[in-house]
């Protein structure tokens, strides 16, 4: 076999020729086919001819054509029998076709052939986690790392390993190291997120699946990864747009056009979620989740029909659906159908005696104006909900009863300080409309305007009760122009009002 120095010297005698072999060992964009002309050119010596060959057959590996590898390291090894570069190359090739036993008779010849050959024993490490030699694949991977203390591969496979069988910690200690040795490592950066996402570390999860996307932005396992990272932090809307970018690339991706669907609800993408959930039911017309996520999407459309037609078939299949029967009675109120949204929340609440189930039945009752059901309702979720005390009091008053028995013992648990404590005050007749708008705007920030557009229901429900209809309308039209969030069922019940 020819020297290094020897094969170099061939190499450069032969530069003038069209058919040298240097543009194969070059990084040209036009590697492959300078490679192939090379290896046509009669006069390359035997060893250079096995060098240019395995250099085609790494480039074949790269662009994952296997087969076409294995057949150029098999032509190498016909040239230059034991060579170990020319073994380990081959091994790769058997592996990625799926024949690991090839792969490891490969994989030991280069190691007799080079026992410094560190890359030979990750491989066989490799091949031997495949075949379920846990013990044997451990020993090549020490042996790898001490023969290349600087190559990440070892600690990156130790880290996938230890992430299979569910020691995620394990696994980030091997993965922070090999990512440390190169930065550049995008399946590490991967597998180092996906063992963060186990641990439920999101945002180092996040910046570690940032690292894999931006070094390989063509890998769809890390873009998944990331977009599961972007709703765990309810970043949603960047999370679809990742989904989208793998739908791009792989339109028949049914889980990633699935989580994208989730993930647009979440973002208030209502179009887009139900254009998701019906393509996935062209194939599963029957698939309950999907119709319910379907349903749950036009009705964020605000395609209210659709939406009971969605719930519909879920209860046919799945009769008693508490989830559906309460969607389908939010998309009948939307239509101001009161009758069929409450007797959806009876039936669920026959089979699911929840108090969200009691709330949101008292809301259709007082909408309906059947203030003695929505009364009762209130009731059964006022001690732990001091605003449903107050709307179970104006519902008895509505009804001609007296409620103030119930909203004392309401002031007694929550106290008549802050919010809605001031409400409770002022509808016993000890605080002013001053009072508790200003009780309403304190507080956290965030909830100011839902808690405004209350008060101001309230105060005009008050006014109501006092025969004082135009002060009403006035604090009814004030609700209604809050900005910012406001409270669904208070904005119905001004807006009802104001036009009754």
């Amino acid at each position: 076999m020819l020297s290094l120095f020897e094969a170099l010297a061939a190499i450069w005698m032969t530069v003038a020729d069209a058919q040298s072999p240097l543009p194969c060992l070059s990084d040209r964009p036009d590697r492959l086919e300078a490679c192939t002309a090379a290896i046509e050119n009669p006069a390359l010596p035997a060893e250079t001819r096995a060098l240019v060959l395995m250099s085609r057959g790494q480039l074949h590996l790269d662009r994952l054509d296997f087969a076409a590898a294995r057949a150029d390291f098999d032509a190498a090894l016909a040239s230059t029998p034991g060579d170990a570069n020319a073994h380990s190359g081959r091994a790769k090739a058997h592996e990625m076709m799926g024949d690991l036993a090839a792969a490891e008779r490969d994989y030991d010849a280069a190691i007799e052939a080079d026992p410094w050959m560190s890359g030979a024993y990750l491989g066989r490490a490799q091949v031997r986690l495949a075949t379920g030699r846990d013990e044997a694949a451990i020993a090549d991977l020490g042996e790898a790392r001490r023969l290349n203390p600087r190559d990440p591969g070892p600690m990156r496979v130790r880290g996938a390993y230890f992430l299979d069988r569910g020691d995620a910690l394990a696994a980030i200690g091997e993965l922070e190291a090999a990512v440390a040795l190169n930065d550049r490592d995008a399946v590490g950066w991967r597998l180092l997120g996906l063992a963060y996402l186990r641990t439920g570390q999101s945002a180092p999860a996040l910046a570690a699946l940032n690292r894999a996307v931006d070094t390989a932005p063509g890998d769809v396992a890390a873009r998944r990864a990331r977009a599961t990272a972007l709703g765990q932090l309810e970043r949603f809307a960047e999370a679809v747009a990742d989904y989208s970018d793998i739908l791009a690339a792989e339109p028949d991706d049914n889980a990633a056009r699935r989580a994208r669907g989730v993930a647009a609800l979440r973002a208030g993408d209502a179009a887009t979620a139900e254009a998701d959930f019906t393509v996935l039911l062209d194939a599963r017309p029957d698939d309950i989740e999907l119709l319910y996520f379907r349903g749950t999407g036009r009705s964020s459309n605000l395609r209210f029909p659709g939406a009971i037609e969605d719930f519909t078939r879920v209860l046919t299949l799945a009769p008693g659906n508490a989830d559906a029967l309460s969607a389908r009675a939010a998309a009948y109120l939307a239509l101001s159908e009161f009758a069929a949204a409450e007797t959806d929340l009876t039936a669920a609440i026959d089979g699911v005696p929840t108090p969200d189930l009691f709330r949101q039945r008292a809301e259709v009752r007082f909408l309906a104006r059947n203030w003695a059901g929505a009364a009762d309702d209130f009731a059964r979720v006022a001690e732990a909900a001091p605003d449903a005390a107050i709307w179970r009091f104006i519902a008895e008053a509505r009804a001609g009863h007296d409620g103030r028995a119930a909203l004392l013992a309401a002031a007694q648990r929550f106290g008549e300080r802050g919010w809605p404590g001031a409400a409770i005050r002022f509808f016993l007749g000890d605080g002013s409309s001053e009072a508790l708008l200003a009780a309403a705007s304190a507080g956290d920030p965030a909830g100011a305007s839902a808690r405004l557009s209350v008060a101001r229901t309230w105060l005009g429900l008050a006014a109501d009760l006092l025969g004082e209809r135009d002060r009403a309308l006035v604090w009814f039209s004030e609700a209604l122009r809050d900005s910012g969030d406001t409270d669904p069922f208070a904005m119905r019940v001004a807006n009802q009002e104001l036009y009754r």
